[in-house]
């Protein structure tokens, strides 16, 4: 069982007051996709409990994305959004450590079915870039660099294929 809080629904807005350039792509998507933040998971494993806290500073944010179907969430995909391609991401990308936040993200998509990325924006703006998570390794799945709705359609049908 895996019991998820979500505090927020589109629009997701950091506590500065800007939105997210990840956020704002996502809304036009349209209702197709649904993004929910992910602030609080718990779960029981078998090997136990397993509590996990996602504490954002108003830059870096998780979510998870579903689709609705017959009244029940499927999940597609769970992004950890980083507002800019620090040092220590860009470590964390190239080996993804058991025990790291990026691992244990991977995990949990893995176990209701989901997809995990990375999203590394431009200090909150565009061209923001795609990496999945898989297996302890962190795979580049394209740049987003255009805001148009059909371009972001595009985008998560041919290059992330979710749609």
């Amino acid at each position: 069982m895996v019991r998820m809080i979500s505090t927020s629904v589109k629009p997701h807005v950091h506590q500065s007051g800007l939105e997210s350039a990840f956020s704002k792509v996502h809304r036009k998507l349209g209702r197709t996709l649904s993004l929910a933040d992910l602030d609080f998971v718990q779960g029981q494993l078998q090997s136990g409990f397993m509590d996990l806290h996602f504490h954002h500073d108003g830059a870096d944010k998780a979510f998870y994305e579903y689709q609705l179907r017959n009244d029940k969430p499927t999940f597609t995909a769970f992004y950890d959004i980083k507002h800019t391609a620090s040092d220590y991401i860009k470590r964390e990308l190239k080996n993804v450590r058991v025990g790291t936040s990026i691992w244990c993200m991977s995990e949990l998509a893995a176990k209701v079915g989901a997809r995990a990325f990375v999203v590394v924006e431009n200090e909150g703006e565009l061209p923001i870039h795609f990496m999945e998570i898989s297996n302890g390794k962190a795979v580049f799945r394209g740049t987003l660099s255009e805001d148009t709705p059909d371009s972001i359609i595009s985008f998560w049908r041919d290059k992330l294929h979710i749609m």
